[in-house]
């Protein structure tokens, strides 16, 4: 595996939990602050600052004495080394497209084996160390968003949950829960309502896009909030196929594949 700390403290104090949105394109962390507030990860890179982090990863190999070590990057650093550094490296984007892909097994990183737990893992930990303030008291339970109906015309939804609670493990993580992504938008607008309302929610992502109708009734607090998903995942307007690009120092070409053909 690629050397990445996943050496983080447990939360102290009464029981919480953090809130995970794995996005296709986007990815976003979240987690309950005093007062009823909620915190939200920002990340700075380059002197640039963000609420997301680019779900997107970069290998690249450099010489510690006399053997070469696999490194690697995560969100806008991953892009940035892509762009600037014209050595050879491998670019990873859209791991979710494939979650589900019973075709995708693994990637092969420099002459090491990746499964897709393996590269969501490597992700995570990166993600969370990028956090300002750094994430360091991981709570147990993670509530991880999930798409209604995942990409893909033969996708197995419960193949991608499995990967994903396979990548959480070695975090530390032994609580995770799913939560449908349109659902939760529909929770933190309803729960803002003063009456009762007929809502549209529509979830446009970089991969998919899923809907659901949402009928929201408050009374200080959210009572009922049912959903009907659409009967498949429609391809986003502006999806992007999971790809690894390579880059070769000798040719200063620019090769694409599909990672799970």
């Amino acid at each position: 595996m690629v050397q990445v700390d996943t050496n983080f403290e447990r939360a102290a104090g009464p029981p919480t939990s953090l809130g995970f949105d794995f996005g296709t394109t986007n990815s976003v962390i979240a987690r309950p602050a005093a007062g009823g507030t909620i915190w939200s990860a920002r990340f700075r890179d380059d002197g640039l600052e963000s609420d997301s982090f680019r779900s997107v990863l970069c290998f690249w190999e450099e010489l510690r004495g006399t053997r070469p070590e696999i490194m690697s990057a995560g969100g806008p650093r991953a892009v940035r080394h892509f762009i600037e550094n014209t050595g050879d490296c491998r670019f990873l984007q859209s791991l979710k497209s494939f979650a589900t892909s019973e075709l995708f097994h693994s990637a092969r990183i420099y002459g090491r084996t990746y499964g897709f737990a393996d590269l969501l893992e490597a992700f995570t930990a990166l993600l969370f160390a990028a956090a300002l303030p750094p994430l360091r008291d991981i709570p147990n339970r993670v509530v991880l968003g999930r798409p209604v109906r995942f990409a893909g015309a033969n996708s197995k939804p419960n193949l991608a949950l499995e990967r994903y609670a396979n990548a959480m493990a070695p975090l530390g993580i032994s609580d995770l829960r799913f939560v449908y992504e349109p659902v939760a938008a529909s929770f933190y607008f309803a729960r803002r309502l003063d009456a009762s309302a007929n809502v549209l929610v529509a979830d446009f992502g970089g991969g998919t896009m899923n809907r659901l109708f949402a009928f929201a009734t408050v009374l200080s607090r959210v009572l009922l909030c049912p959903f009907l998903p659409l009967t498949r995942a429609m391809p986003a307007p502006s999806s992007i196929s999971p790809t690894c690009t390579t880059r070769a120092s000798a040719s200063h070409r620019t090769t694409s594949r599909r990672t799970c053909g």
